[in-house]
């Protein structure tokens, strides 16, 4: 293993560390048509005011998805 080899941490993401139901978004878990289609309907009702602080909050989120945040990140936590 090359992390070990390395004494190397590797840090690893998923959509769920983004996303937090009902504050910026949906899961859908298990991901079956029926759920897919009722998260679908709930995201066509949200209240503008719901709609415009997951807008906001999904804005400042955006960052840590740029090329430069991620370089950074490499040279900080891996290479070092």
């Amino acid at each position: 293993n090359i992390a070990k080899a390395k004494n190397v941490k590797l840090y690893i993401s998923c959509i769920s560390e983004y996303v937090i139901e009902n504050t910026n978004g949906f899961l859908i878990e298990p991901n079956t048509s029926v759920i897919l289609k009722n998260k679908i309907l709930e995201a066509l009702n949200l209240k503008q005011e719901i709609y415009l602080k997951w807008v906001e909050y999904n804005y400042l989120l955006s960052d840590k998805f740029t090329y430069n945040h991620y370089k950074n990140r490499i040279l900080k936590d891996i290479i070092k």
